[in-house]
């Protein structure tokens, strides 16, 4: 389950290499990428429709891997169905609520005029005014795309995740923690995992575990792709503990 902003296609090379021992499904999150749009958002809605989706894939359980609000949505699933996750795998996110670090991308991305758009080039110049950052950049371009009469237009649902965007910073929310198989990944050069999250981990997630990938920042999976699939595969395959 993929981050803000993006799509299921974001973890191709997590799922390529898991896809020898496990059934991979890479899934668009609620109004991302080609999922089904709706009107309002937050952490339960998102988990309720991967869990509806569980269900039409005829899937009782499922082991999640989750990067950063995908890592949320995961902590969600196990909160509101935890018979229904074997391990889950949290990459550099923590349970926590957070500042609006991506204020300026959603400014950007809805000041970017579409009906003048030409190239995709002139919507990352628009862009660039807002964000800084080129990868940042071209991570959020691969929403864009022509429709059927030519024209450019967003994957994203932007006016619903604008809207609902401070509840996408909170919490997941449960009356009481999750005792099952938790492994957390955090990117060395990252600051979204701090040593004064450990308090809120420990408290929902008792039965975790944590491991720091030297020289990754918040996109662990791709700045260090080798050594974070072997930790997610080796966690994946591990004999489960007493719960």
């Amino acid at each position: 389950m993929h981050g803000i902003f993006g799509m299921g296609s974001n973890l191709s090379v997590v799922a390529k290499a898991l896809q020898d021992e496990f059934n991979v499904l890479c899934i668009d999150l609620t109004n991302h990428g080609r999922s089904h749009r709706k009107s309002d958002m937050d952490f339960r809605v998102m988990s309720q429709d991967v869990l509806e989706f569980m269900d039409q894939q005829d899937l009782d359980s499922a082991c999640l891997v989750g990067h950063s609000m995908g890592g949320k949505v995961g902590m969600q699933i196990a909160f509101d169905a935890p018979d229904r996750i074997k391990k889950l795998v949290v990459s550099d996110i923590a349970p926590v609520e957070y500042p609006p670090h991506y204020s300026n991308v959603l400014e950007g991305l809805n000041a970017v005029n579409l009906e003048g758009l030409t190239s995709r080039s002139d919507a990352e110049k628009q862009l660039a005014e807002y964000v800084d950052e080129p990868y940042v950049r071209m991570y959020l371009l691969k929403n864009l795309f022509r429709n059927d009469r030519g024209a450019f237009e967003w994957r994203l649902n932007l006016p619903v995740i604008t809207a609902c965007y401070d509840r996408l910073r909170c919490e997941p929310i449960s009356p009481k923690p999750f005792i099952g198989d938790v492994l957390f990944v955090k990117g060395e050069l990252s600051p979204y995992i701090r040593r004064d999250n450990q308090a809120a981990i420990e408290q929902w997630f008792p039965n975790y575990r944590f491991k720091m990938i030297q020289g990754a920042g918040h996109w662990v999976h791709a700045d260090k792709p080798a050594a974070f699939n072997k930790v997610v595969r080796t966690f994946l395959l591990s004999e489960p503990s007493d719960r």
